[in-house]
């Protein structure tokens, strides 16, 4: 079983990384089966999406950080009980492709395996990201 302290180490990692924009950063803490799963309903937004397999999740999470910035990103709540971890947390973000951001809160469900990333569940609202995309 990951450790508190170790789950978290990694966690923090890989928030960091993302804010930074380091999409290897990121990636080096997903496992080669990983799943990633932005929450939402397709009929009310384009947002929503999921990925398979390292690649996939690679994929998927390139066309986000390329699309959303995230600045002052605080991780606010870290809960950890065996190996599955909420993360709470807000950032200010920045759509470069409209120049327009917004502040928000997002939460996310995690599992890692041998200390890396195998589910990892966003619940973001959709309908802000939607808007911001827009130019």
């Amino acid at each position: 079983m990951e450790e508190r302290a170790e789950i978290e180490a990694v966690l923090r990692a890989a928030y960091d990384a993302r804010r930074r924009g380091d999409l290897d950063g990121v990636m080096a803490h997903f496992s080669p089966r990983a799943e990633f799963m932005l929450l939402g309903s397709p009929a009310a937004s384009p947002v929503p999406l999921s990925a398979l397999g390292i690649a996939a999740v690679r994929e998927v999470l390139r066309r986000l950080m390329a699309s959303f910035e995230f600045h002052d990103l605080e991780l606010r709540t870290v809960l950890v009980e065996g190996n599955r971890a909420a993360v709470h947390w807000s950032a200010r973000v920045r759509a470069p492709a409209s120049g327009l951001e917004a502040s928000t809160e997002l939460l996310d469900l995690v599992r890692l395996e041998a200390g890396k990333i195998v589910s990892f569940k966003q619940f973001a609202d959709t309908a802000l990201a939607s808007r911001l995309l827009r130019a």
